[in-house]
């Protein structure tokens, strides 16, 4: 069975787990209803709240000496579906759905407390050359040693992902432009020195890189910083490959006051 279908059959069998629980310890529900309770949209999947174990059998607390144990059922049963669903089965990095979500996260808090936030964008030169010369089999193995080294290359402060296809996110929370251009290229030596994963073969895989940042006291929305990283990541293309590059805005636009952004904010 092919990973991600192998993925998909874990994630229903924990959701039915799950979801005979909260009928056994709960109230009458439907599938549909619980699914929305347990992630704030169907098609986001993106965990509510990890206190929801807690909750679902809660009620048993005054009336059922099995409580705890039905807590720590549902609580295992939550993690495991949480970590299946928030990421991808051939890195194990983070999905985009998540990431876009806690890049979401990041800039509000950013914006909050007026630090820089910075968004790096990956992608694997010449990877359609890759598959085809030497097959889809071993552009999978490049694509989880990059995800690999990308992981390898991150604080437990970053939130690394596959964004898509070849491509790869990285969120820098606290990580000014210059911080982010260091750990870019640290990224991209360290995938150049990957060996290639067929033996006997001399190729080189390098990845171009593309690093955005909104700056403190900068209103930034996740779409448009997203936007700077990937025209940063196509003048790296269009540079030559292999190489780190910025989004030079101005660092004075889109700046507000203290004052406005309490206002802003609430």
């Amino acid at each position: 069975m092919p990973r991600q279908a192998e993925k998909q059959a874990e994630e229903q069998s924990l959701f039915e787990q799950l979801f005979d629980l909260y009928r056994e310890h709960g109230e009458a529900i439907d599938r549909a209803a619980f699914a929305e309770r347990l992630f704030p949209g169907v098609v986001a999947q993106v965990p509510l709240d990890l206190d929801l174990p807690r909750r679902i059998v809660g009620a048993l607390s005054s009336t059922n000496d099995d409580a705890p144990n039905s807590v720590e059922a549902v609580r295992d049963l939550f993690t495991r579906l949480c970590e299946l669903t928030i990421h991808e089965p051939m890195t194990g990095l983070f999905n985009r759905r998540y990431f876009e979500h806690r890049l979401t996260q990041e800039l509000d808090r950013a914006l909050r407390q007026a630090t820089d936030c910075s968004l790096m964008l990956a992608d694997i030169d010449n990877f359609k050359r890759i598959n085809d010369q030497y097959g889809h089999s071993v552009g999978d193995a490049v694509i989880r040693e990059v995800g690999r080294t990308l992981l390898s290359n991150t604080r437990p402060s970053d939130d690394p992902a596959r964004y898509g296809g070849e491509e790869f996110a990285l969120l820098l929370p606290d990580t000014s432009t210059a911080d982010a251009l260091r750990a870019g290229e640290r990224l991209r030596a360290a995938v150049a020195a990957l060996p290639f994963p067929q033996p006997g073969v001399e190729h080189q895989v390098t990845v171009s890189i593309g690093v955005a940042t909104a700056r403190a006291q900068t209103i930034l929305d996740a779409a448009s910083l997203v936007e700077r990283a990937d025209l940063a990541l196509y003048r790296a293309k269009d540079g030559g490959k292999n190489r780190v590059v910025a989004y030079d805005a101005p660092p004075e636009a889109g700046a507000v006051s203290p004052a406005e952004r309490e206002a802003l904010l609430g």
